[in-house]
């Protein structure tokens, strides 16, 4: 008995102080129960590697920067040789001609003062011809050997950079928490080898009755009081709501109740410089103003959510009242870091009721993923390791399981130089904890083009020829269903339509890096005119929701001798194969749609280039639609 009694005086303590809280602040409040927990970092290498040292032990403390393990790859070091020997022997070849050319100019000399009295000789013409051509070479803007060695030279440093990462450092201070591989032996890519945790927790999760559910959202502030020790309380804050429910794990349940339960899994970031242990049990309250409705306590947060400048949210970017009129998204720099987000694609995260934006460029082709309310303010800028460099990324989409998609264009923007493979982009994003990590990733143009080479008379790869070893597209839009991605082309167009290639087996794809026969196909064509021009477009951006289609269609226009911006947006019916127009935009550039269930509404990004903010609408989509 003696070591109950302290546990039941702790929990009287506890309800006293959750009482006293909530009669000193007249605020109704929703009490639900949690554990601490750890942010875990997973380390793993994006290559096949040879594990060839290991310099910690699990449950080791480590200092950020310290050693972890070394790694080996030996395509890496078979890439860095094979690249080193040709970027060798063009330098020789360079040196060789640069050499020759005085040579020549010499010899040719001779043959001109002995046949001073001749006409010149074929052993002079050909002498004069290498000489025109080598020196033609050499004193060219786009020099073969300069711009061969300037290529390779890059792509060395690109390798030996990531040999240098093979040696792999702590990211954070923490803890060693498990070791999963031992020198000698052969991980896959993508394969945890350790994990790393932080040695206080970083977040809570609790779990909410769902009678309770409505009262919690993401934003909310909440206090936290250790239920072991109710002296010591913190303040968090709710990140995340689950979409489902599940049951309590034991450890909480056995508090509550010897019944199973089942609720709603609510995350809370807290401070990282805690005193709670790792799982210990926590008293989550939620406060609220009395005699206010959910719905008005949310709408409440979003005009009068601090910002950094002291201001409101309201104050600072008033929000235009007028249904459909866009508004400028609004980011701190140190989350951008001066550069504009040239909205491309945006897709709605149902668990933590915010929007995911991706931008054509970034800051020195960085991945980054932008987190929006639906008021345009940009919250977090998410940086992800895993891609050396992307750009022009164009849209995004997500599956059931909450993996993101995230493709470029596959276009070089018109210029005549090879596509470079920062523009080739595929990839497969995971979303672990509240990190975003790149699970997958492939050349999707490299793909295609095998795969049309394969397939020549394919209709959907007669869509894209281009000369004969080529292919040529710009993909704007996408959106995935049933293990497929499909993919929408601004151009070309098939016979002045608007097209939408499909992939299936879509995860097949990624893990074999292989687009086999059969696998694409040309799904659906629209006929897609400007509203003023009636001028056939391409597609910009695409959204499923259910059994609706929403697609972006976007054209420079030419009205009484200007040029100008028009989009428009329309409406696809799957089931019975019926397009529709919805709404009509002057001197806008629509290229990112998205459905948010919660609220019926549609939000559009409008890219405004990199000189202006974009711009965001928000539609309300009629219940019949």
């Amino acid at each position: 008995m003696r070591s109950i009694k302290p546990l039941y005086i702790s929990w009287i303590i506890a309800v006293a102080i959750i009482v006293v809280i909530s009669f000193n602040h007249r605020n109704e409040t929703t009490t639900f129960y949690g554990a601490a927990e750890t942010r875990e970092i997973v380390i793993n290498s994006n290559r096949a590697v040879e594990v060839k040292e290991v310099y910690v032990l699990p449950g080791q403390q480590v200092n950020k920067g310290d050693p972890l393990v070394l790694l080996a790859s030996s395509w890496l070091d078979k890439d860095i040789n094979d690249i080193s020997h040709k970027l060798k022997e063009l330098k020789e070849h360079y040196n060789v001609n640069r050499k020759l050319v005085p040579e020549l100019k010499s010899l040719q000399k001779y043959y001109a003062y002995r046949n001073s009295a001749v006409s010149k000789t074929p052993m002079q013409i050909k002498t004069e011809g290498r000489e025109q051509i080598i020196e033609g070479n050499l004193k060219s803007d786009e020099n073969p050997f300069e711009t061969q060695i300037q290529r390779l030279g890059k792509e060395l440093a690109l390798l030996e950079e990531e040999k240098r990462k093979l040696s792999v450092s702590a990211p954070i201070s923490g803890k060693v928490s498990t070791v999963l591989c031992k020198a000698g032996e052969q991980v896959s890519p993508h394969d945890a080898i350790l994990k790393l945790h932080t040695v206080s927790p970083g977040f809570i999760t609790g779990y909410i009755p769902e009678n309770m559910y409505s009262s919690v959202y993401v934003g909310q502030k909440t206090k936290i009081v250790s239920a072991t020790n109710p002296s010591y309380n913190l303040t968090g804050e709710v990140v995340a709501v689950g979409h489902r429910n599940i049951e309590y794990p034991n450890r909480l349940r056995n508090i509550l109740s010897a019944q199973p339960l089942y609720g709603r899994e609510v995350f809370v970031k807290i401070p990282e410089d805690n005193r709670l242990l790792l799982g210990e049990k926590v008293i989550i309250i939620v406060e609220h103003e009395t005699g206010k409705h959910t719905p008005e306590i949310v709408k409440s947060y979003l005009f009068s959510e601090n910002n950094s400048a002291g201001a409101t949210v309201a104050e600072k970017y008033p929000v235009n009242n007028n249904p459909g009129e866009p508004v400028a998204i609004q980011a701190d720099q140190s989350l951008t870091g001066g550069v504009n987000i040239e909205a491309s694609g945006i897709i709605y995260l149902k668990d933590i009721k915010k929007y995911l934006v991706i931008s054509d460029t970034t800051q020195n082709d960085q991945l980054i993923l932008y987190v929006m309310n639906n008021k345009g303010n940009i919250d977090d800028a998410v940086y992800l390791e895993g891609v050396n460099k992307i750009d022009d990324m164009e849209a995004i989409t997500t599956d059931e399981e909450g993996n993101i998609f995230v493709v470029c264009s596959q276009s070089n923007g018109g210029n005549k130089k090879k596509l470079p493979d920062k523009r080739k982009h595929l990839l497969r994003i995971k979303l672990s904890g509240y990190s975003f990590v790149v699970d997958k990733k492939v050349h999707l143009y490299d793909l295609l083009n095998v795969a049309a080479g394969k397939d020549k008379n394919a209709q959907w790869a007669q869509c894209i020829a281009y000369g004969d070893n080529a292919i040529k597209m710009n993909i704007e839009g996408m959106f995935y269903h049933e293990d497929a991605l499909y993919l929408g082309l601004k151009w070309p167009l098939n016979k002045g339509k608007a097209v939408i290639f499909k992939i299936r087996n879509i995860h097949e794809v990624f893990d074999k890096e292989l687009l086999e026969e059969g696998n694409i196909e040309l799904w659906k064509e629209f006929s897609l005119q400007n509203n003023s021009t009636k001028t056939p477009v391409g597609i910009s951006g695409l959204s499923l929701y259910r059994n609706n289609l929403y697609i972006l269609s976007y054209s420079k226009i030419r009205m009484n001798g200007k040029k100008k911006r028009a989009g428009d947006l329309w409406v696809y019916d799957i089931g019975k194969d019926v397009l529709t127009h919805m709404r009509h935009f002057e001197h806008l550039k629509p290229e990112g749609v998205t459905f948010n269930p919660d609220d019926n509404t549609l939000l559009l990004t409008f890219d405004n280039g990199d000189n202006h903010p974009s711009k965001i609408m928000e539609l309300k989509i009629a219940d019949d639609l």
